[in-house]
């Protein structure tokens, strides 16, 4: 559904899964959040990537799909698709029986644009009380977002883009998420390669 209203965001679902996988598994590699990275966590989060964004299908589509940028009170309203995603998900948790991994597509939906400085949204939540599964999105997002081109502007080059996460970390990112991502740069060049040729030709 998501796909079919957002210009943006057919190839970035694929990409975001592709990078959270990587950044979730590189966290078990390095014994990060070990408690808390179980095999089913793993498979729950990966599996619940694409929904990340599902709340844009309340967002209009002048808003969605404007090649200019927003106003305040666009952005405003842009901002809400994270409440209106996690109230999807929490529907969908209370009707359908079993499907467990859908607590961290809702985790995913409402908190990613979360900041571990605490300068995000919907909540302002801040470091570890952001849910884990939300602060990987974040960095596989971001990080989409800017090595991709969308109708308000061009696709940023690779060195460009690590470099402005790197800059986040510690402050928009978790740091451990952002070290993990980058130690396996030539998985990211893959993906990067799969689905932007064009946009970026030099990768």
């Amino acid at each position: 559904m998501v796909e079919n209203r957002d210009s943006d965001t057919g190839a970035h679902i694929q990409k975001t899964a592709a990078y959270v996988k990587i950044i979730v598994e590189g966290l078990k590699r390095k014994g990060y959040y070990a408690e808390k990275i179980t095999p089913k966590f793993m498979s729950d989060v990966v599996r619940s990537a694409p929904l990340h964004d599902v709340g844009k299908i309340n967002i209009p589509d002048d808003i969605l799909n404007k090649p200019g940028k927003l106003t305040d009170e666009e952005y405003g309203i842009m901002k809400i698709h994270t409440i209106i995603g996690g109230r999807i998900i929490e529907k969908a948790i209370s009707t359908v029986e079993g499907e467990n991994y859908l607590k961290e597509a809702r985790n995913m939906a409402r908190y990613h644009h979360e900041r571990w400085d605490g300068k995000g949204y919907p909540d302002g939540l801040h470091g570890e009380v952001i849910p884990l599964s939300a602060r990987i999105m974040s960095v596989a997002d971001v990080f989409d977002a800017l090595t991709s081109p969308r109708v308000y502007k061009p696709a940023f080059p690779l060195d460009k883009a690590i470099s402005m996460i790197q800059e986040g970390a510690g402050s928009q990112f978790d740091a451990k998420c952002v070290e993990v991502f980058f130690e396996a740069l030539p998985e990211v060049k893959v993906i990067l390669k799969k689905y932007n040729e064009d946009a970026n030709a030099d990768v």
